[in-house]
């Protein structure tokens, strides 16, 4: 059952607006278009409050941890703390950020 609702929610990320109308052209009775339609705008507030959420406070993190290290005086915190954030925000990347890391710090 997870998997599905997986591979369902990539599929409306991917094609969004073409995939909800074939799926209510499907749908024989009016209550249920209406439904999937409800039902599809929520999950759509409800990732983009998770995104953003999940992005202030990576933003906030990283600034809080900039600021300690310049306090503290330890050089360039801006570009440790920025790939940080990189890592940290968007999961998908940080196997691409740790060997640009990795390269950058030999």
């Amino acid at each position: 059952m997870l998997l599905q609702v997986i591979v369902i929610l990539f599929y409306f990320l991917v094609f969004g607006e073409t995939l909800l109308r074939r799926i209510v052209e499907v749908l024989p009775s009016f209550s249920d278009k209406r439904d999937a339609v409800e039902i599809s705008l929520r999950i759509e507030r409800d990732l983009s409050t998770y995104l953003l959420t999940v992005t202030v406070i990576n933003a906030v993190v990283g600034l809080a941890a900039a600021d300690v290290t310049w306090v503290t005086g330890i050089p360039g915190p801006l570009f440790g703390e920025s790939w940080h954030f990189a890592q940290t925000s968007y999961r998908c990347s940080a196997p691409f950020v740790w060997s640009v890391s990795s390269c950058c710090s030999e």
